[in-house]
């Protein structure tokens, strides 16, 4: 038997909330027909009708009931999780740090920095300032401007 996918619990739990596939279409950006697609392949894979349609919107079925109050709480709190997730892993935040050389580090990029710092204030922006060309590892830098010709390191 084929298990629930939680996208398409995600999609009952939406739409039972909106009462409406035109509403839960909107809140998803789905079309209204993909969402009644996906609740009746749900609706299949469990064996139960879930929603009762009409041109009045969606009410549960004495089954739907059950589950959604089974699921509900479970699938948005996943839900928020991945969302949260999802912004964590593309937000810009965290420490920086950059090695440049006196020249190029100070005077022609400070009206850069500050625009950097301005645009991305989670960023924790470091530079260090050093005209001795040393290995960013030891360091712990993450960039390293340089100039010049340069020894190629392994």
């Amino acid at each position: 038997m084929r298990k629930p996918s939680l996208d398409d619990l995600n999609i009952f739990i939406v739409a039972a909330n909106q009462r409406s596939l035109t509403a839960a279409a909107a809140t998803l950006k789905m079309t209204i027909a993909t969402v009644s697609r996906r609740i009746s392949a749900l609706e299949a894979t469990l064996g139960v009708e879930l929603l009762y349609r009409s041109t009045k919107g969606l009410t549960l079925t004495p089954h739907g009931e059950s589950y959604y109050r089974e699921c509900e709480e479970l699938v948005l709190a996943l839900d928020q999780r991945i969302l949260d997730l999802d912004q964590t892993l593309h937000s810009l935040s965290g420490p920086l740090k950059i090695m440049a050389p006196v020249n190029l580090g100070s005077g022609p990029l400070d009206a850069f920095w500050r625009h950097f710092i301005d645009r991305y204030p989670e960023i924790a922006l470091t530079i260090e300032l050093d005209n001795n060309v040393v290995d960013i590892r030891d360091h712990q830098a993450d960039i390293a401007l340089r100039s010049g010709p340069q020894k190629i390191q392994p």
